[in-house]
């Protein structure tokens, strides 16, 4: 892959990133635009990149584009769905800690009452001797 497509993949990475949406929309979006974009960069023959960003814009610019054309309610739900997400996991991970803590205090008291039994029952053997 040579220095310029490796900087248009970067330039459509940038733009998926400022894209809001489920991730099929995005691809959706990134597979459009990446035609363009290299359909271009061919009939003109770019060598920089800079001719990307003077033709169609910064990635924010692109992305903000195809938001604006985008249906709000679509963009609200997608981002009420991340945050559900995020928030399932961060509950997840919180209670996985909670029961490594938890096993491990108890394997702790365990252990510590079979040293007190034995304690408890070598006294008593000596204790009947």
């Amino acid at each position: 892959m040579c220095t310029i497509e490796k900087e248009i993949e970067k330039y459509l990475s940038e733009i998926q990133n400022n894209l809001v949406g489920s991730n099929k929309a995005k691809k959706n979006i990134i597979s459009e635009i990446e035609g363009f974009v290299y359909d271009y960069a061919e009939v003109k023959g770019v060598k920089d990149i800079s001719d990307i960003y003077s033709h169609f814009g910064t990635p924010e610019e692109m992305a903000q584009t195809y938001l604006s054309q985008s249906d709000p309610k679509k963009i609200a739900k997608a981002v009420r769905i991340k945050k559900a997400v995020i928030v399932g996991i961060i509950v997840a991970l919180l209670m996985f800690a909670f029961i490594i803590i938890f096993e491990a205090t108890s394997a702790n008291n365990e252990h510590n009452g079979f040293e007190n039994y034995e304690k408890i029952t070598e006294e008593t053997h000596y204790i009947l001797e």
